[in-house]
């Protein structure tokens, strides 16, 4: 990728949506160099899962929406990673725990597979928010426990 660009739009319809070399994220993104310590984590974590689809989502994607459960696993790993880099391990360690204790407290957590090919388009998984979440923690812990535990 030889360039990469951030575009900000009033009203966006999502958080983010990534695109080859460019991510449009809604203009609360937006946060005054001055202001921006007195923001904790404020849109980081939007901004580093959608630039996560840089890699994971528009170089290296699923064949189908079937899978794209990788794709969001992915990009919700570096939104971790990022908070890890930034703001210390006990930090993100708590943000993914979060995370997971959200994601089994889901009362329709098992209605769907995380793994389904039955999408009459695509609009479907934005309206599934289980298989979403569940493939994005499932991707999350596997990817955390490789990089503490087989791979240092």
């Amino acid at each position: 990728m030889e360039k990469y660009a951030q575009v900000m739009v009033d009203d966006f319809v999502a958080g983010g949506m990534e695109n080859s070399s460019a991510t449009t994220n809604s203009s609360s993104s937006l946060v005054h160099p001055k202001l921006a310590p007195e923001y904790f984590t404020g849109e980081d974590g939007l901004i580093s899962h959608e630039l996560g689809h840089q890699w994971f989502g528009d170089l290296v994607t699923c064949k189908d929406w079937g899978n794209i459960w990788l794709n969001e696993g992915f990009a919700t790993f570096l939104e971790y990673v990022w908070s890890e880099s930034r703001y210390g391990k006990d930090q993100a360690d708590y943000e993914r725990w979060q995370a997971t204790r959200e994601w089994f407290g889901m009362n329709t957590l098992w209605n769907k597979p995380i793994v389904r090919h039955d999408f009459e388009d695509s609009s479907e998984f934005d309206e599934t928010p289980m298989a979403r979440a569940a493939g994005s923690s499932t991707c999350c812990a596997i990817n955390w426990a490789m990089t503490r535990f087989i791979a240092p």
